[in-house]
């Protein structure tokens, strides 16, 4: 925590109220959000197999969370995007998932949040077998 917030927090004890107050001073500005989302988007275009399939997943979240911060956050942070870049990107290491979801989410009939989409990747993946 910088000194620039010190005197909010001088008489608060309770460190969910701490925290809740920081949140409310300390939010990054709009366009470090926009860069923060920027950067992520840039990071998920690597991939599932370079970034790991949990840290690929987080990202997704993260973007979506940072998105709604946003006033007219960029067209790729949006969670229909998000939802179909997650279904079109897991057909190399979860071709189940992307053969079940895939062609409900190009006609746009996907009734699935970015959530749920995640946990039914998690059931179905089945990670590669070691050499």
């Amino acid at each position: 925590m910088g000194p620039s917030f010190v005197d909010y927090l001088f008489n608060e004890h309770v460190p969910h109220k701490l925290l809740k107050t920081l949140q409310r001073v300390a939010k990054p500005s709009t366009s470090a959000l926009r860069q923060s989302i920027e950067s992520d988007l840039e990071r998920l275009d690597t991939g599932p197999r370079r970034l790991g399939v949990e840290t690929w997943l987080n990202l997704y979240t993260k973007i979506a969370n940072k998105a709604e911060q946003v006033n007219g956050p960029p067209y790729e942070a949006t969670t229909p995007y998000l939802i179909r870049h997650l279904i079109q990107s897991s057909h190399i290491v979860n071709p189940t998932f992307h053969a079940a979801y895939g062609q409900a989410a190009e006609e746009g009939t996907l009734e699935f949040t970015l959530e749920e989409l995640i946990n039914k990747f998690n059931i179905s993946y089945k990670p590669p077998k070691g050499r």
